[in-house]
């Protein structure tokens, strides 16, 4: 208990008003700013006076494990630049090492220890500069240096010269040209460019990232990750078995630092008439997707297709690392089935499937969580089936879920954004979409709405360099 109060006494050090932005460390850290009034300068003093005297007695086993309670690395470089000690002390490679490892072992462990998050939402994907609306939880807002709420953030954190693509934890994936890539991390602004795809065309295309089990006991923090990025040039009927729908594509690997042929292929009987694919979303190193294909003469979702890159086997081709998930069955099909009506994420790493379907001036909400725990057998569970009161002129769709809260979703009515938590019917306005006229109609957004979800550990994921 002393060691968590002594924890808040440095936090609260650093929670002094904001001034400018310094990115000397990839961070939006703020500079001191002491009181104006006389008594409040004096009580500054007298505070601060106290704190230098208390941790000056303080022993170093005792600072570390102060230190390791500390919630995000921004507090550690802060706390680095206080003195010679405390910067030796948190600069050492087997302290870093331990602060991993112990908000990971916590992480793992606490169901209701939850990371800062950021959502990004993308409008039109067929634009170079699409419109995003940027979500900051309030963890997520301290961490930027954000006192307050601000709008477009990310506009102006990510590079000029890519379009998101995809997210893995704090990661992003970004492209300049079809086959060009960077593995991108916002916070720390470090970015890798990837070499050149092979083949110039991209279907779709995914990444995960996972830690590397030849390099966990390493001291080097970039040893203990690994990225692998998978780009897609085709999808078509097998040419050798037209029973089968092929993935055909590359997989670039960070250990080898080069790209490889991967085909991934499942039967066709498991959804006919397959017509499009979705952008893929991650989790422990499996990428999801949604599939459409022809239904009454619609184009609907058919069902979720996954494909396994956490395989050290990079064979040419191998049915075991895809298999096709079938949708709940009251899932409804048809037109209720549109990709406007339909939205899938992960919430605390577990995939979620909604389907919200209006009828006048009422919708019916109901949300799935894919349970793979029973013998590798994945069943969906109903989680969630609310009724929604909503007018008819307004256009009203899931846009993502909360990353940790399996009660809450992100509603977007036509060009704004609400928080929403189910059964207890609260809405509450966090964003909304500006220029949108110039790229699609608010008819249109729910259909071609992409999320981004980042989610900031206590370490920030640091990418490794190319051998």
């Amino acid at each position: 208990q002393n060691k968590i109060n002594i924890c808040a006494i440095i936090i609260n050090l650093f929670r002094i008003p904001k001034i400018r932005t310094d990115q000397s460390f990839g961070f939006g850290w703020r500079k001191a700013k002491r009181p104006s009034s006389s008594s409040s300068s004096s009580s500054y003093s007298m505070s601060e006076s106290g704190a230098s005297k208390f941790f000056s007695v303080v022993s170093d086993d005792i600072l570390l494990e102060v230190f390791l309670l500390l919630p995000h690395r921004r507090y550690l470089i802060q706390c680095s630049t206080v003195c010679k000690r405390w910067f030796s002390l948190i600069s050492h490679a087997e302290f870093n090492r331990r602060f991993i490892e112990y908000h990971e072992r916590k992480r793992s462990s606490d169901r209701s220890y939850s990371l800062p998050y950021t959502l990004l939402l993308r409008a039109s994907p067929n634009t170079h500069r699409p419109p995003i609306c940027d979500i900051l939880s309030k963890k997520s807002k301290s961490i930027h240096g954000q006192q307050s709420p601000s709008v477009g953030v990310y506009s102006h954190i990510l590079p000029q010269n890519g379009i998101i693509r995809a997210s893995v934890e704090d990661l992003v994936l970004l492209s300049r040209y079809p086959n060009k890539y960077c593995i991108y991390n916002p916070l720390t602004r470090q970015g890798l460019w990837l070499p050149v795809a092979p083949r110039g065309y991209c279907f779709k295309c995914g990444f995960v990232c996972e830690p590397n089990s030849s390099g966990y006991t390493s001291t080097n923090i970039t040893d203990q990750y690994r990225f692998r990025v998978l780009h897609i040039a085709g999808f078509s009927n097998n040419w050798n078995n037209w029973n089968d729908y092929v993935f055909d594509g590359e997989l670039f690997c960070s250990e080898t630092g080069k790209w490889s042929k991967l085909v991934f292929s499942f039967p066709q009987r498991l959804a006919p008439n397959l017509k499009f694919v979705a952008d893929f979303i991650a989790s422990r190193g499996i990428l999801y997707s949604l599939v459409e294909g022809v239904d009454d003469n619609q184009i609907c979702v058919k069902g979720i297709v996954a494909l396994d890159l956490s395989m050290d086997d990079t064979s040419e081709e191998d049915r075991n690392r895809c298999r096709f998930i079938h949708l709940p069955a009251d899932f409804g099909r048809g037109w209720r089935a549109r990709r406007g009506k339909v939205c899938f994420g992960m919430v605390r790493g577990q995939l979620r499937l909604s389907q919200l379907v209006k009828i006048v001036e009422e919708a019916v909400l109901k949300v799935w969580e894919l349970d793979c725990n029973n013998n590798n057998d994945a069943d969906w569970v109903l989680v969630h089936h609310a009724r929604l009161k909503c007018t008819e002129e307004t256009n009203t769709s899931v846009a993502a879920f909360h990353p940790y809260n399996g009660d809450v979703v992100f509603m977007l009515r036509d060009e704004e954004i609400y928080k929403f938590e189910i059964g207890e019917e609260k809405y509450k306005k966090v964003g909304e979409f500006r220029g949108l006229g110039l790229y699609c109609t608010k008819e249109k957004l729910p259909g071609s709405l992409r999320a981004f979800t980042l989610v900031y550990p206590s370490w920030p994921t640091p990418i490794s360099k190319i051998p």
